[in-house]
């Protein structure tokens, strides 16, 4: 299980909506869903009870969501000790940023860009939670000296210029980066029969799909997509890809960065006249903005 998933059903916890903890996550209501489902079905227990839009937590459910409680807020102490400095009795008088950012990007990118930061700026003390793209807002919108990452909220129009939401006028959101999906497969696969594939062939072929693929892709086909599985779980997709189960559904940059030394998988594009991108964005409210330090480390993001 990821760490998301135990996020997800906390959520639902409050928000007793699926639908409504899709929108906080910037998400589709199936990988919620799916998500869930998988939790139950590695567990063995039934979390929730779903009856007519009524969703309840079962006792097992409702024992789950205090752990959850607790994993989470055990994970999150973890990356916020985690740095070189927290050993030192006294930071108050150092250098600090926050970083707030959705899981997808605190385990890739910003990872490695933290490594080279330290290296110039071993003198910082820095902070990392993980939360839903909405919470990341409302905590960047509070909280100098930080910077928040985000998964992009404007995928049907492909807008790619910094702009404000407005609820929040305050920040201002600027594209980080754009990635493009891809299959990815086994080399010696039944199913590597072309060199490029089309949205007609989404419809046919057995895809995994490695969250958020799905919601993403669907919006830009106009065949429905044969998704066999949705998995936030890089080593199950690889597993099953390796398998040959099926063919993975995931950007560029994520096998660039995550499973590049597996020799075995090949990657194929997918021919398409939409833009089938996900995107991702940093946030800044006007004082971290000024930050040094916050530049820094942007500068080291952008390096990668």
């Amino acid at each position: 299980m990821r760490i998301e998933q135990f996020e997800y059903l906390i959520d639902i916890e409050k928000t007793r909506s699926i639908t409504q903890t899709a929108e906080n996550f910037f998400i589709s209501r199936q990988v919620v869903s799916a998500n869930i489902r998988a939790m139950e079905t590695e567990l063995g227990v039934q979390l929730l009870i779903r009856q007519q839009g009524n969703l309840k937590f079962t006792t097992l459910g409702e024992i789950a969501v205090e752990k959850a409680r607790a994993i989470v807020s055990s994970y999150q102490d973890f990356l916020a000790s985690v740095s070189p400095l927290s050993e030192l009795t006294d930071t108050n008088s150092l250098p600090s940023i926050s970083i707030f950012s959705i899981p997808r990007l605190a385990s890739t990118m910003i990872t490695d860009a933290l490594f080279q930061y330290r290296k110039k700026n071993p003198e910082t003390d820095i902070r990392m939670i993980t939360q839903s793209s909405k919470e990341v807002l409302a905590s960047i919108s509070t909280v100098n000296n930080a910077i928040g990452f985000i998964s992009y909220p404007d995928h049907v129009n492909c807008n790619m210029e910094p702009f404000q939401l407005a609820q929040f006028p305050d920040l201002t959101i600027h594209p980080l980066i754009a990635s493009k999906f891809y299959i990815c497969l086994h080399k010696n696969s039944r199913y590597n029969t072309k060199q490029t594939f089309t949205n007609r062939d989404l419809a046919s072929l057995p895809l995994l799909s490695f969250t958020p693929a799905y919601e993403i892709l669907s919006n830009f086909s106009e065949f429905p997509l044969n998704i066999v599985s949705n998995i936030n779980d890089l080593s199950t997709l690889q597993s099953l890809i390796q398998e040959d189960f099926g063919i993975g559904l995931i950007t560029l940059n994520e096998f660039n960065r995550l499973l590049r030394d597996s020799d075995d998988l090949i990657l194929r594009p997918i021919q398409s006249d939409s833009n089938s991108n996900i995107y991702y964005a940093y946030v800044l409210n006007e004082e971290s903005a000024q930050n040094p330090y916050i530049n820094d480390f942007i500068r080291s993001l952008r390096s990668k």
